[in-house]
């Protein structure tokens, strides 16, 4: 069941969805971070339901909840338009699998022509012209003259805004949940005019690769070679809330399926919950072992039911996952 992140209302309650012909191609947020999600073990049957869930919300909310006749006739021809058997992959890339198996379930056919689509399916930004390949670059042109019965799964915004880091760092000035964030070399005169000031005194750092490969922790922020860093970030280093004396990440499904006004829901059944694999130190210098203060990759990490203080949270049912790391967001 999807929530609201804003006012926790079911999703049924009301998805101020519109299938007009000036809106669709904003209609359907790319689901960047559940696609990523795929190269998780066992998530991926929570990958399929949640596509086929989102799809068949975001196509059919419009037509719930009581509309005159004469809108529901609308919807109707509407939806009939949207779940048309043609769906068109412009990048063919390997994250759309579990999107293409649902879709063929749900009785698409997959075609080679952006223009004969009711539904064009992309990881890659749409939007940008120049983007990716020639089938890239002809769905793009297909935008321009989007049919009223044809959706797109990405908004006409920044695509990469919350699921690439150095677009991330971006909002770190204006979003306090946001660590401080500095991208080199373009922003290191920035960075040591912070260090240098009162506000930025004290502060510890550390960088951070923007192809997600490695963390290090700074420990002279003068060194030269700072100056010579390429698609690095540096961000401060926060101290973590700490459960059972670990540091801890935390995966969270969510589909936003409107911008304005935003509307955005959070899977409610599942999320990754994930424990570093060691202990947490104090005291972090450049030779601390990483496991202790980041997860550091797909299989590095100590399971929720192997820690003590989350073992009343599980039941056996979360404990005998693969993973054993998935819990309900209601625990």
């Amino acid at each position: 069941m999807f929530y609201s992140l804003l006012d926790r209302d079911p999703v049924l309650d009301a998805i101020p969805l519109q299938l007009g012909p000036l809106i669709v191609a904003r209609q359907l947020f790319a689901l960047r971070s559940l696609l990523s999600a795929c190269r998780i073990r066992n998530q991926v049957s929570v990958m399929k339901l949640l596509t086929y869930i989102v799809l068949v919300y975001a196509m059919t909310a419009a037509c719930v909840h009581g509309a005159e006749e004469q809108q529901q006739q609308q919807c109707s021809m509407q939806s009939e338009a949207v779940f048309g058997p043609k769906v068109h992959f412009p990048d063919d890339g390997q994250y759309n699998d579990n999107v293409r198996e649902v879709l063929l379930a749900m009785g698409f056919t997959s075609t080679e022509n952006a223009a004969d689509a009711n539904l064009i399916w992309a990881r890659w930004d749409l939007f940008e012209k120049n983007q990716g390949t020639e089938r890239m670059r002809k769905a793009h042109e297909q935008l321009k003259r989007l049919s009223n019965h044809q959706l797109v799964n990405q908004a006409r915004a920044r695509p990469w805004l919350l699921t690439v880091k150095q677009e991330l760092a971006k909002l770190s000035n204006s979003i306090r949940a946001i660590p401080r964030t500095f991208k080199m070399p373009e922003e290191y005169a920035s960075w040591q005019g912070f260090v240098n000031a009162e506000e930025g005194s004290g502060m510890e750092w550390i960088q951070k690769s923007t192809a997600h490969r490695g963390v290090q922790i700074i420990t002279d922020t003068a060194a030269p070679e700072l100056q010579q860093l390429q698609g690095v970030l540096v961000q401060q280093l926060v101290r973590p809330r700490l459960i059972g004396g670990r540091a801890w990440d935390v995966g969270v499904y969510v589909a936003i399926t409107q911008l304005e006004p935003l509307t955005a829901y959070v899977f409610a059944g599942s999320a990754l919950l994930r424990f570093c694999s060691k202990p947490y130190q104090r005291d972090i210098t450049q030779d601390t072992d990483r496991s202790t203060y980041v997860v550091t990759g797909l299989d590095d990490f100590t399971p929720g039911p192997e820690v003590d203080a989350m073992q009343p949270h599980y039941n056996d049912a979360y404990a005998d996952t693969t993973m054993g790391s998935s819990m309900s967001l209601a625990h």
